[in-house]
């Protein structure tokens, strides 16, 4: 018997971030997640979870349904949805947002994405 196997690097794609939070401040929505890792993330001390990655990016989407209105790339665990861009994509200060978080991997691109409903 053989058989026909097409090799992936679904093995490096970068795992969902966790716990994604925002908050409303002054000048818009500031969106944030804790990072997870495929490498040395297995300890149980406390402090910053490793990278595991060449450098730290991440794309944020706003979304309206299955609708993109906004993507926000991050060098940082951080983001501000600013809120002229909240006025330009809803016309008002929304109550809650959706929004999807996806880890970049400069090997293998976007990772395993989070999406989440915040309440603001």
């Amino acid at each position: 018997m053989s058989v026909d196997v097409t090799p992936r690097a679904i093995a490096l794609r970068t795992l969902a971030p966790a716990d994604v939070w925002g908050r409303r401040r002054g000048d818009g929505v500031h969106i944030g997640w804790v990072r997870r890792t495929r490498r040395d993330g297995d300890s149980w001390s406390p402090g910053d979870i490793p990278l595991g990655e060449d450098s730290e990016a991440y794309l944020v989407e706003v979304l309206s349904g299955a609708t993109v209105l906004r993507t926000i790339p991050a060098a940082a665990r951080e983001v501000l949805y600013a809120s002229v861009d909240e006025l330009a994509d809803f016309g008002a200060p929304q109550p809650s947002l959706a929004v999807r978080v996806t880890q970049i991997s400069a090997t293998v691109g976007r990772g395993v994405a989070t999406e989440a409903t915040l309440r603001l």
